[in-house]
């Protein structure tokens, strides 16, 4: 069984989650009234899940209100311990944030 390396509030886990995934190819047409309605998400009392990879999901992140009650579930593409948290995401205090990663950094695959 892989194991997941974790920062931040794991009981979010118990949570429902939305997750969200976007095309970093979202038509210009589309590209406002998604960014609306992220923006608006990330700021109900939700626990929200994703790899915020599309300029799209940073640009929504960057909107969430400092007083907002949601959670965000950060699943990241490379190492935990090579990441460095975004400012927008590091206001967020440690039990409505989770970092996830399946390695410790960039260099180590292993999954101890």
């Amino acid at each position: 069984m892989e194991s997941l390396y974790f920062k931040g509030n794991k009981e979010l886990f118990s949570h429902d989650a939305l997750s969200i995934l976007c095309s970093r190819a979202l038509p210009l047409s589309i590209y406002y009234q998604v960014f609306e309605l992220l923006s608006i998400l990330v700021n109900e009392s939700l626990t929200i899940a994703g790899e915020w990879q599309s300029l799209l999901e940073k640009n929504a992140l960057k909107y969430r209100k400092p007083e907002s009650d949601s959670n965000i579930e950060y699943f990241l593409a490379k190492g935990i311990n090579s990441f460095t948290i975004p400012k927008y995401l590091n206001i967020l205090p440690n039990n409505n944030k989770l970092l996830v990663s399946k390695c410790k950094s960039k260099r180590s695959n292993s999954l101890n």
